[in-house]
């Protein structure tokens, strides 16, 4: 991201899209991997253009970046904070859990918005499982 827009950016989130559903067979392999970003650019002297990138990364090699012009919500940076779980843990640790694994393919690293702050978290499925 620093060698599209500088240094001036805030990483918010990564999705992870896995090869198969979290309750099937699943080894954690990745099929899809996209970070979002936001950068504030500015226009004039008096305002800014805050657009929302997405650089996504795909198992074959293929890359996509986009953006949209807006704000990203419900998240506060990670760019500073430290990620004390790898995915490769989180999965691990995911595995071993002795509850039913969500019928998904999703595994996002956010920071969420709440009542109490926190680190940035691995979440293992999505808003239906």
């Amino acid at each position: 991201m620093a060698a599209e827009t500088g240094d001036d950016y805030r990483w918010y989130e990564t999705d992870i899209i896995l090869d198969e559903f979290l309750d099937e067979e699943c080894d954690g392999s990745i099929a899809e991997l996209v970070n979002v970003f936001q950068v504030a650019e500015r226009k004039d002297s008096t305002s800014f253009d805050t657009k929302v990138f997405k650089l996504q990364h795909f198992a074959n090699g293929r890359n996509e970046k986009g953006y949209t012009r807006g704000f990203w919500i419900e998240d506060f940076p990670m760019k500073l904070k430290e990620i004390k779980v790898s995915y490769k843990k989180a999965f691990e640790i995911m595995q071993k859990v002795n509850l039913p694994k969500p019928h998904s393919q999703y595994v996002t690293l956010r920071n969420p918005i709440g009542p109490k702050e926190c680190n940035p978290q691995w979440i293992f499925g999505n808003i239906h499982e």
